[in-house]
């Protein structure tokens, strides 16, 4: 007779030795099970079976499973008897398994010290389910179960994703729950990702301060101190805490009661309470900040302020070493670490952190007509110093990689990029795939973004008139005569080379080292609004997170500066280090006034997210190029179809701007990129 296996006994009365109960549903029929197949697989029946009395148990009540982060309220337990009834074989379980439910599994496993399958679940979360979208809460629920394998994983994950977790509100109510040791290990990362060094002493800082005004626990030492005064005055010494729990503990198996089986509970809800601190444990956590890197004016407010009264010494020795380096003789003794983290991003001006403005927080301006500018004031400005001016290149994510060859322009289409995430069809013309060829696709832009595409109208959005609104000290270059072109083009040979037009005029014609455009007064960057970033990185070389608010026809733009036009022929976008909230459908569009805008290159990858249903049948999906635009720190080059230029009769055009016409990839209307490259002939004007 061909049988299951152990699975034909899975709650049937088949040779039950023992009947089952569940303390989380009380009500519900008992399962029958069988003492060795559980004894097999769970340490917590192993114990309790084999016990000199062993045989007096038939009935056991299996203890609540400890809640978790997980939203889902299905009931675990029958995948765990299924795992332990089919030889503890984890594919047969695999299939029912998701990033909301996995943890409610490992709770039980976790409470019934199934060993193997605490094994087994770790391996399978880090390896398939962790991801961006729940690093957060798989951390706290392997903080929660004390899973090192998960909390390991995770951590490296927040590490490289913490500017977005230390600027989101969500994000800072994360990091003030997480348990002390936690809180040390991130702050401490040399790969931690961040900017600047003002993100970590925010973080910190917050974190210090919603524990203030909390009692830290007390210490051994003064346990017995309190109990020894309470004995000396005659009174009742309360009971050893240590006592207590041993007692519990034995009642988890002796007495086999509910109090003694909520322990593991207690327990897990222990390690996420938020304790108060002791002045060691701050005077620890400050040494995960970097002061060598902090401002000069950040550092005396902050030596100020009471909340870091166990770090002055710190604040001391960073303010020695920023105003006289050569002071700190011994620096492999000094308290603070002059190390600085992998990510923090500069412009060339400052690339000294000894420099005062190093990390100096950027200022944004909002004009009348409602587009966001950046502002340098004095107290902004660089300490120079001869031999602090070096380009940056080891922060690139185009590193330590060889140029590829020059080609012609004609062998663009289809030379491959050297750069990671690059395509072998990397400069892309746009397709014709619109009904009626591309006429429609180059008309002329007005208030509708789609003008005859059936598609709603752009809500109408005022543009800065030139020469009105607050005066910047360093403006686009203005005054030069149309009739000086000192370069005729700006060729592209590969993604981010040296050879795009914000890089020309970044090192004015190639005469000086690399300096952001719009910092030194080449460019002037704009755009709808900033949600996260600065609009200088828009012209930058490195790969940041700049996006806007999450606001419908969000844009990010570029004045080139009066006189100046150019005829695009293609142009580069760098996607940020994230695989998520990427652009998929966008216009990129030129204008002479700010006023009327001219679309002259439209890319749609993911039609289901424009609102029109018309145009969803105009577009075909295609999945290798929006697998390529998520890929993180991404680079493509779009190319422009010349005919555009014909067809509207253009001399060239003064701004360009990249303008979002649809919900990014994970359905937000937050424009999400790291800074683009504009390559074309130059029509007027001169550059530099």
């Amino acid at each position: 007779m061909e049988t299951e296996g152990l699975l034909q006994f899975r709650g049937n009365e088949k040779l039950s030795d023992i009947s089952l109960t569940k303390a989380s549903a009380p009500d519900a029929d008992a399962i029958k099970g069988h003492k060795v197949v559980l004894a097999a697989s769970s340490g917590l029946f192993f114990d309790l079976f084999t016990k000199e009395d062993q045989e007096l148990v038939d009935e056991f009540k299996i203890p609540a499973f400890i809640e978790t982060k997980s939203a889902v309220t299905e009931d675990p337990y029958n995948k765990a008897f299924a795992y332990m009834y089919c030889d503890q074989q984890f594919d047969k379980i695999r299939a029912e398994l998701s990033p909301n439910n996995v943890f409610q599994l490992y709770s039980v496993a976790y409470t019934l010290k199934i060993k193997k399958l605490i094994n087994d679940l770790e391996d399978f979360i880090v390896n398939d389910l962790l991801d961006n979208e729940n690093s957060i809460n798989f951390y706290l629920d392997g903080i929660r179960f004390e899973s090192q394998k998960v909390t390991s994983a995770c951590e490296k994950l927040l590490v490289q994703e913490f500017q977005e977790v230390c600027t989101s509100k969500d994000g800072h109510y994360f990091l003030s729950q997480l348990p002390l040791p936690y809180f040390q290990n991130l702050m401490k990362d040399n790969e931690l990702n961040v900017d600047n060094e003002t993100r970590v002493l925010e973080c910190v800082e917050k974190y210090i301060r919603h524990r203030a005004d909390i009692q830290p626990d007390k210490t051994e030492e003064e346990k017995k101190a309190e109990r020894a005064a309470i004995e000396a005055a005659g009174e009742e010494p309360p009971p050893d805490p240590e006592e207590e729990e041993k007692a519990k503990k034995e009642e988890e198996f002796n007495a086999l009661d509910d109090k003694g089986k909520i322990q593991w509970k207690k327990q897990a809800a222990g390690r996420m309470r938020v304790r108060g601190l002791r002045p060691t444990e701050k005077r620890e956590l400050f040494k995960a900040i970097r002061f060598a890197f902090l401002t000069h004016q950040e550092l005396l407010q902050c030596s100020r302020d009471p909340i870091f009264d166990e770090a002055k010494d710190y604040f001391i020795e960073g303010l020695t070493y920023k105003i006289e380096p050569e002071e700190v003789l011994d620096k492999d003794n000094t308290l603070i670490s002059l190390n600085e983290r992998a990510h923090y991003v500069r412009d060339a001006l400052g690339d000294d952190f000894r420099d005062l403005n190093v990390n100096a927080p950027q200022r944004h301006r909002m004009d009348p007509t409602g587009d966001v500018h950046q502002e340098r004031t004095l107290e902004d400005g660089p300490n120079r110093r001869a031999g602090t001016h070096r380009t940056d290149k080891s922060r690139s994510p185009l590193r330590n990689k060889p140029a590829p060859k020059g080609g012609s322009r004609a062998e663009l289409a289809g030379q491959k990029s050297r750069y990671p995430g690059a395509r072998k069809d990397q400069l892309s013309y746009p397709r014709r795939t619109l009904q009626g060829g591309m006429d429609d696709t180059f008309a002329r832009a007005e208030t509708d973004p789609y003008h005859d595409m059936g598609a709603p109208t752009m809500p109408p959005v005022r543009f800065a008139v030139p020469g009105q609104g607050r005066s910047r000290k360093h403006g686009p270059q203005a005054n030069w005569a149309d009739n000086q072109v000192a370069k005729k083009s700006f060729d592209y040979n590969y993604d981010m080379d040296e050879n795009g037009c914000f890089f020309y005029l970044a090192t004015q014609g190639g005469r000086k080292i690399w300096q952001n455009p719009h910092v030194i007064g080449q460019v002037q960057a704009f755009a709808s609004s900033i949600g996260f970033g600065t609009v200088q990185d828009l012209v930058g070389r490195k790969c940041v997170n700049l996006r806007t608010l999450n606001e419908p026809f969000s844009f990010f733009g570029v004045d080139l500066g009066e006189g100046r036009k150019l005829l695009p022929t293609c142009y580069t976008i760098m996607n940020r280090n994230s695989s998520t909230h990427v652009l998929m459908n966008w216009h990129f569009e030129g204008s002479t006034d700010k006023l009327n805008w001219t679309i002259l290159d439209r890319r749609v990858y993911m039609p289901s997210q424009l609102e029109s249903a018309s145009i969803h049948d105009n577009y075909a999906v295609d999945q290798e190029i929006i697998d390529s635009l998520c890929q993180k720190q991404q680079t493509n080059t779009w190319g422009i179809d010349q005919n555009v230029y014909n067809d509207i009769d253009s001399e060239g055009f003064r701004f360009f701007r990249i303008i979002q016409i649809s919900p990014n990839s994970s359905g937000s209307d937050n424009l999400a990129l790291s800074c683009f490259e504009i390559y074309g002939n130059i029509a007027a004007g001169r550059f530099p």
